[in-house]
């Protein structure tokens, strides 16, 4: 690549970074908030309640679409766009490597603990 590429993979890299960083903690909030809203509702009569109820049902649906995108947003545009270039977010910055060379082995730090924004499942990995 380019210096100007370099420098626009790294740009888009830490814009990902902070996007993941957000929705996060949105996601969070989303919940939080539904808790409180609902429990804000059950001080009221019967109408305030239901309402209370509807609107934080579409919170916690918020929250877990959040959780979704954050996790398997990245598989389904990977799938999508192979060559599209793959951003790994350290905490201190990020890093952009091109997805389409890849052999599925993954350059081991010394460490031994996984990234941090590794999520296994039994029988699933999402990055």
């Amino acid at each position: 690549m380019t210096g100007a590429g370099e420098a626009l993979t790294e740009t888009l890299c830490s814009v990902e970074c902070m996007f993941k960083g957000l929705m996060a903690s949105a996601s969070f909030l989303l919940v939080t908030m539904a808790a409180l809203v609902y429990v804000g509702g059950q001080l009221g009569d019967a109408q305030t309640r239901a309402k209370a109820q509807g609107w934080a049902t579409m919170g916690v649906i918020g929250a877990v679409i959040g959780f979704l995108i954050l996790t398997i947003g990245p598989e389904i545009i990977g799938a999508m766009f192979p060559d599209v270039v793959e951003c790994i977010c350290d905490g201190c910055g990020a890093t952009g490597s091109s997805g389409g060379g890849s052999d599925g082995a993954e350059e081991d730090s010394g460490s031994g603990a996984p990234p941090a924004t590794f999520i296994t499942i039994p029988n699933l990995s999402f990055r």
